[in-house]
């Protein structure tokens, strides 16, 4: 009771004001009203630890475990000043909670000062300095499939020919890096006729008060719709023991993300291949840390791939102008086109067309200790060096059949697990 009490208490009179000046009042109260919903489940013993993510690093003092979409808590300044608030961000249910400092600001130059093999920290950067965090227990890295093999890479694990290219010393060799999976997302699109769609809606400033207003009062229409209205699932043939393919449909339509709607009626049926047979890699350019990294996906670069993203176009146009409740709205298709017809063809639309869905995963690979190509192993621990474990998609083997949001919440929770075991 007590612990629930505090978390309360700091939920509202300390969280709360930073939480909406850091992401406004829409967010911050979301954020804020995360931070009270939470059940403490028990107190455990205090761990010591550094976390770092996209908000840099903290020490961290993990007191209990909760049912909470968010990461970690109490902490202490090291070196520098902190910022109070409830940490509620991306790397999903960690299953422990408490308070944190959370410096802003921060880059992240390397991951830890090796001494006999073990993680003991990490270096960053904050306003010009040089700084350092040190860790007690363990060093946990949560950056993601892009972020996270970076800043291994530039801690010198990761594959000797790349780090000795860019005159980083090699600490371990790994794999760090390679077997990057995403899904690629072909986004196809229809113009349509006697129906409205968010394309016109949002050229039109009647239409778009109009939505600001019956969200305001009713809290409904079109802002209270997810990314994607419609989501099914689909085999790109008859053979496939299970479906393969996933779709994603919405009632707007656009040439890439980032620009402006067509300022005609249309939808987008956006169908992406579950189970892609590339692998691609994510490489430093640079032992400068600010520098980006190369990111290579591969996209349709083996047959199996090309096959299955012609198969989807088809599949999808046959669904399209063979619908009975579609017949009325007329559909034409404008993206890519029908004149791509044979299968060469339609593999050039798949690339122009193609782009990410946002599902990377799979660069900090999990494996057995017999398996040349794994980077962590089953406890996530990153393979000779002790103290340092990665917890993010990175991980994944293999892409899922599916969204990766869930099953990356799974590996939180799961290594949440691993660290107070530990």
């Amino acid at each position: 009771m007590l612990a629930v009490a505090y978390g309360l208490f700091f939920s509202f009179s300390v969280f709360l004001v930073p939480l909406v000046a850091e992401f406004g009042w829409s967010r911050g109260l979301t954020a804020g009203a995360m931070s009270v919903s939470t059940v403490v489940q028990g107190i455990l013993a205090p761990v010591t630890g550094v976390f770092v993510d996209r908000f840099g690093p903290r020490r961290v003092i993990l007191v209990g475990a909760v049912l909470l979409s968010g990461a970690f808590v109490l902490g202490a300044a090291i070196e520098t000043p902190w910022q109070l608030y409830l940490y509620t961000g991306v790397v999903g249910a960690t299953g422990l909670v408490g308070l944190g400092w959370v410096p802003m600001g921060v880059l992240v130059s390397r991951w830890f000062r090796e001494r006999r093999g073990r993680a003991t920290g990490i270096a960053y950067t904050q306003g010009g300095k040089a700084l350092h965090a040190a860790a007690r227990r363990e060093t946990i890295l949560s950056a993601g499939a892009i972020g996270s093999p970076q800043i291994l890479q530039l801690s010198g694990i990761g594959p000797g020919p790349l780090l000795q290219q860019h005159g980083i010393p090699v600490v371990h060799e790994l794999p760090v890096g390679e077997n990057l999976q995403d899904h690629l997302q072909l986004r196809m699109a229809f113009r349509v006729t006697g129906v409205q769609t968010l394309n016109t809606m949002l050229h039109s400033w009647p239409a778009k008060v109009k939505m600001a207003l019956e969200y305001a009062f009713r809290r409904t229409g079109p802002l209270t719709m997810p990314p994607s209205q419609i989501g099914a699932f689909a085999k790109s043939d008859p053979a496939q023991a299970t479906p393969n393919l996933e779709y994603h449909v919405q009632p707007i339509s656009l040439d890439r993300f980032g620009v402006p709607p067509h300022p005609f009626p249309a939808f987008t049926a956006s169908v992406c291949n579950l189970r892609p047979t590339a692998r691609g890699h994510v490489r430093i350019t640079s032992a400068d840390p600010r520098a980006y990294p190369a990111i290579a996906p591969n996209y349709l670069s083996t047959a199996a791939d090309r096959a299955v993203a012609a198969a989807s176009i088809r599949l999808t146009r046959r669904i399209v102008n063979e619908s009975a409740a579609l017949r009325p709205y007329r559909p034409e298709e404008f993206m890519p086109g029908p004149q791509f017809q044979s299968e060469d063809e339609l593999v050039q639309a798949a690339g122009q067309i193609g782009t990410t869905i946002f599902h990377p995963v799979g660069t900090c690979k999990m494996g057995r200790d017999d398996d040349a190509t794994a980077v962590v192993d089953a406890q996530l621990r990153v393979r000779g060096i002790a103290g340092l474990r990665v917890i993010d998609a990175s991980v994944m083997p293999t892409i899922t059949s599916g969204n990766t949001n869930a099953p990356t919440i799974m590996i939180a929770e799961r290594g949440s697990r691993l660290v107070r075991a530990a």
